[in-house]
């Protein structure tokens, strides 16, 4: 797949080490990508250029009608990600190329409308879970979908807020909330948020709701948490195959 070009448009801070980038693409739509992929950015370090892989935390429809995309990065010891927090500035430019084989299917969705959809996000993973929501609900149809956030922190629960007014608007939408670092309970005015880890109870609850065969499963956070939410649903009787995931390492 060809490079292409954007423009850095809006950077703010999410929370205190999450940085939100809106990029606008700088020349016809070259490609398109789908909910769930990431894109490979091309980072102008100083001495070399560095090429990392972030995923998309807006839907493919923005992308097509705007040339648009958004970036949610996290904060760390790693130089591309150093440089997107204290050196990327609104009007830089930056090359980028979309990848990922795991997605969102919106034309399954159109074709199966009473299927469901169990996303599953953990910190800044996130990204490409809220992608695949965004995208679910342009689609339009009665699909079920059930989501499951976790986050170290109620700040890093970055797009909680925007989530509770997704959830208004869907017609079949459930989301339960949890922080792994906090001791007890916290409500919010709209909904509340379990101080623990998700756990194979939280998973069983989700999946006697709905149909095992037409449950469709997405997962994006550490890699431990990828590899143990995937076995504890398939123990709990979602063949391997409706459970779709990427692990970076």
């Amino acid at each position: 797949m060809a490079v292409s070009r954007a423009k850095v448009i809006l950077a703010e801070y999410l929370s205190p080490t999450i940085r939100w980038f809106r990029l606008q693409t700088l020349e016809p739509l070259p490609s398109r990508f789908y909910a769930g992929q990431w894109l490979d950015l091309h980072i102008p370090m100083k001495d070399r250029v560095v090429v990392t892989g972030y995923s998309m935390c807006s839907s493919p429809q923005q992308f097509l009608k705007s040339g648009q995309l958004d970036l949610a990065v996290k904060r760390s010891d790693d130089s591309a990600a150093s440089w997107m927090h204290d050196e990327c500035a609104v009007g830089v430019e930056l090359s980028y190329r979309f990848g990922g084989k795991v997605f969102l299917d919106e034309g399954l969705v159109m074709k199966e409308p009473d299927s469901s959809y169990l996303l599953i996000a953990g910190g800044v993973g996130i990204n490409p879970i809220y992608s695949i929501l965004l995208s679910l609900i342009a689609t339009d149809t009665n699909v079920n979908i059930s989501m499951l956030y976790s986050a170290k922190s109620k700040d890093e629960l970055v797009f909680s807020k925007d989530i509770v007014e997704l959830n208004h608007q869907a017609r079949n939408m459930s989301v339960k909330y949890f922080v792994t670092q906090c001791q007890g309970g916290i409500s919010t005015e709209s909904t509340a948020i379990h101080a623990r880890r998700i756990g194979k109870d939280d998973l069983s609850m989700v999946v006697e709701k709905l149909s095992k065969d037409k449950l469709c499963v997405f997962i994006c956070g550490p890699d431990s948490m990828i590899r143990d939410t995937s076995s504890e649903l398939q123990a709990l009787g979602i063949p391997e195959t409706n459970i779709h995931y990427e692990l970076w390492w």
